[in-house]
């Protein structure tokens, strides 16, 4: 969300690791992958509408989220 310590971090430093974890592993083993890249912002309403069909494949709740009125505290972004 705008105004938070991630995305000022991310502003001052767009070089970003993040890691998916794999939610079927059992406990005590891990099974992940490592993301490394440069964080930009997604601006332009159709990239946005490309990022949330993407998103909704795994998580379909950011469809309700896309809907919901604080939408615009949101921000999505690209990994390269």
């Amino acid at each position: 969300r705008k105004g938070t310590k991630k995305v000022s971090h991310i502003e001052i430093n767009p070089k970003v690791t993040f890691y998916i974890e794999d939610a079927g592993t059992a406990q005590g083993e891990f099974k992940y992958l490592s993301v490394v890249g440069e964080a930009s912002a997604i601006k332009c309403e159709k990239g946005l509408e490309n990022a949330i069909k993407v998103i909704s494949t795994k998580f379909p709740r950011i469809n309700e989220i896309s809907q919901s009125e604080d939408f615009d505290q949101w921000i999505i972004y690209k990994i390269k």
